[in-house]
């Protein structure tokens, strides 16, 4: 039977203290929103990324502007390349559900012509939009991307 009773009078009773936790206490469910804090870092790398570069970003710069520790971004992403990597296939996805989206808004008997405005227009905003700092950081830093990232980018590209 376990009382709950403090380690030295649990020992003067002869009954077992109770066991503590081991490891890291569990977060809270407000800790542990580890969905919005990765799009906080991919839009904040994007944000970077794009003004100075990826060479010229840390990931001190990185998880400063999005109010983390500066090892904090690696609880989300391996490296800096995987987070670029992560910064261009989400902004990929963004586009083409964009763009899913455009074409599924259109009424039943659309035509072909008005098929193409819709697309074209919603292209143009995913280029210039106020989302589109992926954009830019695709056609610059295309180059820091290994071939197995490139390759998944080209696919969401060709879809």
């Amino acid at each position: 039977m376990n009382l709950d009773l403090p380690e030295s009078l649990a020992a003067e009773v002869g009954a077992e203290a109770p066991r503590r936790a081991r490891g890291r206490p569990r977060k809270t469910a407000d800790e542990r929103d580890d969905g919005n804090r990765r799009r906080e870092l991919i839009r904040g790398a994007a944000k970077l990324f794009r003004a100075q570069g990826f060479a010229g970003t840390s990931t001190r710069d990185i998880a400063t502007a999005v109010g983390m520790r500066s090892g904090s971004p690696f609880y989300h992403f391996e490296s800096k390349e995987a987070l670029l990597a992560a910064v261009m296939l989400e902004g990929m996805q963004g586009a083409l559900q964009r763009q899913n989206a455009a074409l599924a808004g259109l009424p039943s008997g659309a035509g072909v012509r008005e098929q193409l405005r819709v697309l074209v227009r919603n292209h143009f905003d995913v280029l210039l939009g106020p989302d589109s700092d992926f954009i830019p950081v695709m056609l610059y830093e295309w180059r820091s991307l290994d071939a197995t990232q490139r390759s998944e980018v080209n696919r969401l590209k060709d879809e």
